[in-house]
């Protein structure tokens, strides 16, 4: 029997939580000070005779979903009468604070991604999968884009815009994807960074969302305060680095559950959430190779747009007050960028560290196709938002800019992606909850009202749209053509929120006066406004919202941006 010990930091102090595998190979929580805990097998059952599906409902919504495809006789149709007998599992990596800069996502309309990117297996796993190049968050910030995703609701109706704010302290009764799977005799298991931790009660979300305490972290190396740190196996001391330790425990986890859903028909969700690239930039020092500095670009764009309103800007705080940047960001402004030896230095280490976590996705995929299960199994991969590398003389995310909200998206369904699949379709991560739903042939998730506080009262709908019909045709025609995210800045003491409409043309993004307290957005008192041309400057360097000659299409993109995504949903 073995033992694997996990701490994590709580309000009330520090508790240790230990581990076992019992007898039948299956995770449970073992006695602890608190009491004893309900044997995992016992919870399966239990949750299973609690969320037993009607087989009416569930016909109906595989003919719901058919209905929606116009199946045929395609691979399509195969997967589903497949999983009708057989329930796929799901493989859910999030990866922090990761742009889509991976080889295989380079093309002309996203030009600041490197072109000498070392990530193998992410572009293997492009290569057998669905790559969305246009795929976005809602809200480029960890929590509110992890609060979205989860839940399928956009800012708006989770109110959560900061990394300080649980999402069930303000809408207590939303579904998560982990927890309607678990609602559907799915064995959920989470670790790493799934949710955004913040030390708040519940902010894991264990009494909803898994089938048992999800894993934080095992004894790491410690990062201490360093920007970045390219680390060799001395410094070390025999200590794994925290992401290293996460991937460890989704392969042994892997190794477990893997059998019970070969023979026992039990199928499994596990969420895996890695903390890299997020800053600080730690990493083994052998990525380092892959980026020789003499190889190492300066961003195309390094000052910020021409007639750019100064509430668009951010002043990067995760790296402006860092002591080996002090004297280099002396003079840091829209127009005086970080200086160039700093910005390029950022940039290798940024990248050898998606390096670094590409081999930790390789890991765990490989385990799956190890254990044989790799064709039972749909793989999600995400980065919850952009970042900018010296873009518009910022570092961080924080903005409405095309890299802070352009992130990478690779779904693989074994069976309709393997010969690799490409689309340029807009689409958005609250997208991802309805579409795993109807891949694995649960009830499909209803379309939430189009009233935020109607969508606040609904416990489980999306604010999205199932991405499936684009695995019959990524160049539909009959696909939304415009997306949705939004910031909040804070200036003059007072709130404005960015809300931006994307198309597959313009960024137009309004910021409007912001009452946290009472009314909202407030349209009628503009902060400043923004509209880019993708078309001709895909890197955002000329603002056009004062070019008289794009009255009309203002005037339509801001009746598009207020209209919302109700009005955009695919026919």
């Amino acid at each position: 029997m073995k033992s694997i010990l996990i701490g994590w930091l709580a309000l009330a102090g520090t508790f240790v939580l230990i581990y076992h595998w019992d007898d039948q190979g299956i995770p449970s929580p073992a006695r602890d000070e608190v009491g004893e805990s309900q044997p995992l097998r016992s919870l399966i059952e239990a949750n299973a005779s609690e969320h037993e599906a009607d087989p009416h409902q569930e016909t109906q919504d595989s003919q719901h979903v058919q209905e929606k495809l116009a199946v045929g006789d395609d691979p399509l149709q195969t997967w589903f009468e497949r999983r009708s007998k057989k329930r796929p599992n799901v493989l859910f990596i999030v990866a922090d604070d990761m742009r889509p800069d991976i080889k295989a996502q380079v093309h002309s309309q996203s030009p600041w991604i490197f072109p000498g990117m070392h990530t193998p297996n992410l572009d293997s796993l492009s290569d057998r999968g669905l790559l969305f190049r246009r795929a976005y968050c809602q809200q480029a910030w960890c929590n509110p884009s992890r609060s979205s995703f989860l839940t399928s609701r956009r800012p708006e109706t989770t109110m959560v815009h900061n990394n300080s704010v649980f999402f069930r302290d303000v809408n207590p009764n939303l579904v998560t994807i982990p927890q309607y799977f678990r609602q559907n005799g799915y064995l959920t298991l989470g670790m790493g960074k799934v949710f955004h931790l913040m030390g708040l009660r519940g902010d894991h979300d264990d009494d909803f969302s898994w089938s048992m305490p999800m894993y934080r972290n095992g004894e790491c190396f410690s990062e201490g305060w360093d920007t970045w740190k390219a680390v060799s196996k001395d410094d070390r001391h025999g200590l794994q680095l925290l992401d290293e330790v996460i991937a460890d425990f989704a392969v042994e986890t892997l190794e477990k559950v893997a059998p019970m859903s070969q023979k026992e028909d039990q199928p499994f969700f596990v969420a895996v959430g890695l903390k890299k690239p997020h800053l600080s930039f730690v990493f083994p020092d052998e990525y380092l190779k892959y980026y020789p500095e003499e190889n190492i670009t300066s961003p195309i764009n390094p000052t910020s747009a021409e007639d750019l309103p100064d509430i668009a800007w951010f002043h990067s705080f995760e790296v402006r007050g860092r002591r080996e940047y002090k004297k280099a960001a002396e003079k840091w402004s829209q127009k005086q960028p970080l200086e160039e030896w700093a910005i390029k230095e950022l940039r290798r280490a940024y990248w050898a560290t998606i390096s670094y976590v590409d081999d930790l996705v390789g890991k765990i995929i490989g385990k799956l196709e190890e254990l044989g299960v790799a064709d039972d199994t749909i793989i999600s991969f995400i980065g919850d938002h952009g970042f900018h590398l010296g873009e518009q003389s910022i570092v961080g995310k924080n903005t409405n800019f095309e890299v802070a909200n352009n992130s990478p998206m690779i779904l693989r369904v074994p069976g309709l992606t393997d010969k690799g699949l490409i689309t340029d379709k807009l689409v958005e991560f609250v997208d991802l909850f309805p579409t795993l739903a109807d891949l694995a042939g649960l009830p499909s998730v209803p379309q939430c009202p189009p009233g935020t506080r109607e969508s606040q009262q609904t416990d489980l709908c999306t604010e999205g749209s199932s991405l499936v019909p684009l695995l019959r045709d990524q160049e539909s025609s009959r696909w939304k053509d415009r997306v949705f995210y939004q910031y909040p800045h804070y200036v003059d003491y007072s709130w404005c929120m960015g809300f931006t409409v994307r198309t597959a043309k313009y960024r137009f993004t309004e910021w409007v006066s912001y009452d946290y307290k009472e009314t909202g957005a407030d349209w009628n008192k503009i902060c400043g406004t923004e509209l880019f041309d993708h078309e001709v400057d895909p890197n955002e360097t000329k603002n056009l919202a004062n070019d008289a000659s794009l009255t009309k299409t203002i005037q339509e993109l801001r009746s598009q941006l207020k209209g919302g995504w109700s009005e955009a949903v695919p026919s």
